[in-house]
């Protein structure tokens, strides 16, 4: 026995529904994930480092969020089955094809905007961290005082270990940038886990290649991943909570705002699929309306 339309039109109502907020916590989840670099991110961009030397946030976010949604289709297409064994689609299918039309367009649109979100996140969240201004925070290594550290302007004294310098690229579009770092440590004999680091300038004509930056912005837990695994590849110990003295403010925020850019052109990608298949759908209802009045 066959539903009647009221009831149809309230369970694709609520799959609908379903399906925003499904589609919403995903991308939620890996929006926060890309900004911050964590969790299933940043295990793909490292991977991508590795393997392709470059990291695309915009693809890896939409290819997890594909992922993770594979199931939520999978639930839709059954659905969609269950309703056209009852026969209670397809029975105009002028009107079939336009309200499909409809709903591709909402689902082009929502992706469009739950990224373009994503991409404003990021760029807000780069415009939030700490800067340069300010009298400088002096954090002495050397002389063990690291008991209170702040993020924000800061002078790290230290012995820096240009020994064990690495190296760490990172592409967006068609930007590219080298962050070179060293660990900084209490003395020459000091055999404890690493908890500073500072970017190193090359200077490839002098007699030693790598310049310290000893004045910069500190952040919390910035170093990068793939760094880290660097270091304990060669054995060099590594303390759990890291500080990685930026040479500015901008050198800082380049990650989230190469983020916020690769997104954003994601979501305009999107959003372009919304309005083509917006103009497809006034087209099929200019033709229902021409066949509705011959």
């Amino acid at each position: 026995m066959a539903i009647d339309t009221d009831e149809l039109d309230r369970e694709k109502r609520q799959a609908g529904l379903v399906s925003m907020l499904w589609i919403g916590g995903v991308a939620a989840i890996f929006g926060w994930q890309a900004i911050y670099y964590r969790g299933l991110i940043e295990r793909a961009a490292e991977w991508q480092y590795r393997v392709i030397g470059h990291y695309y946030p915009g693809l890896t976010f939409l290819a997890l969020c594909l992922v993770f949604s594979l199931p939520l289709l999978a639930v839709l297409l059954i659905l969609r089955r269950r309703w056209r064994g009852k026969g209670l689609e397809g029975q105009d299918p002028g009107a079939a094809a336009v309200d499909a039309s409809r709903r591709l367009q909402l689902l082009w649109m929502l992706v469009a905007i739950l990224i373009g979100g994503s991409a404003a996140a990021s760029l807000l969240y780069g415009a939030l961290l700490p800067g340069d201004g300010g009298a400088p925070y002096v954090v002495d290594v050397a002389k063990g005082g690291t008991a209170r550290v702040h993020e924000g302007a800061a002078i790290v004294r230290g012995v820096v270990d240009l020994d064990a310098v690495s190296r760490f690229e990172e592409r967006a579009l068609l930007v590219h940038r080298r962050l070179n770092i060293a660990p900084v440590r209490m003395g020459e004999q000091d055999n404890t886990p690493a908890r500073f680091f500072v970017e190193v300038r090359e200077t490839p004509h002098l007699a030693t290649p790598f310049v310290a930056v000893t004045r910069g912005v500190l952040r919390r837990n910035s170093l990068p991943g793939e760094v880290r695994r660097l270091y304990q590849s060669i054995r060099y110990p590594v303390d759990r909570t890291t500080w990685l003295l930026y040479r500015d403010a901008g050198r800082l925020r380049w990650r989230p705002y190469m983020v916020a850019a690769q997104l954003a052109v994601v979501a305009l990608a999107f959003a372009l699929a919304a309005w083509l298949e917006g103009r497809r759908k006034r087209r099929l209802m200019q033709r229902l309306g021409t066949a509705a009045s011959v």
